[in-house]
């Protein structure tokens, strides 16, 4: 489970419960440039190497079935899921909410203070370098599709990451997709997460057969 740009793994709790209440074990952790790992490590765009090392880790393990394994987004986490699941094949479902497609494209729309924590994050040394930066978090530079299930939550309210980034990044999908725009959600839709968090977490399950 990936969190967005100011987020880290401890804030994922109540959305973990959802899936561990049918059985299906969670995992969150901080990538880089995230919660504690921010202090050592920039965010980078290619965050799919970090989830890969986490599914190394997963697959080491006797207890569970590495094999079936889905990955979940918020925020910039949702970016970061969909990202993932194009270029990390053994990843078999993708829950993306309120994910950008193209941060380079949104960047100067941002809230200034998620904008300073996108500098602050990525080490870069100004807003220039910054803005520069951003361009290379977008999903068209990976010119590729996914291909396992695709599941995509908006708040039609999300003015840091519109629905249209949502439409966006159901136009990658080759495989089994499904688009759920929530009404009066705002950005990562948490004043309505009561609509969705059974929604997704039932998804995932029957997905990955759980």
């Amino acid at each position: 489970m990936c969190s967005g740009i100011d987020g880290c793994k401890e804030e994922l709790g109540i959305q973990e419960m959802s899936f561990l209440r049918r059985g299906v074990a969670t995992l969150s952790f901080d990538g880089p440039g995230q919660g504690e790992a921010e202090y050592d490590l920039p965010l980078r765009p290619d965050f799919e190497v970090a989830v890969a090392a986490v599914i190394d880790c997963i697959q080491r393990r006797d207890d569970i079935d590495g094999q079936k394994i889905g990955v979940w987004g918020l925020g910039m986490g949702g970016h970061f899921a969909v990202r993932s699941a194009i270029a990390e094949k053994r990843i078999k479902a993708c829950i993306s909410i309120s994910g950008a497609f193209d941060y380079g494209t949104d960047f100067t729309h941002l809230p200034v203070l998620l904008q300073d924590a996108f500098r602050q994050r990525t080490y870069c040394t100004g807003d220039d370098e910054a803005r520069a930066y951003a361009r290379k978090f977008n999903l068209a530079l990976l010119d590729k599709r996914i291909t396992c299930p695709l599941l995509v939550l908006a708040g039609d309210q999300d003015e840091i990451t519109p629905p249209e980034n949502s439409e966006q990044i159901m136009s990658l999908a080759d495989g089994l997709s499904r688009f759920l725009l929530i009404l009066d959600g705002g950005h990562a839709v948490d004043n309505r997460r009561y609509s969705y968090d059974g929604q997704t977490s039932d998804w995932m399950a029957e997905i990955l057969r759980i």
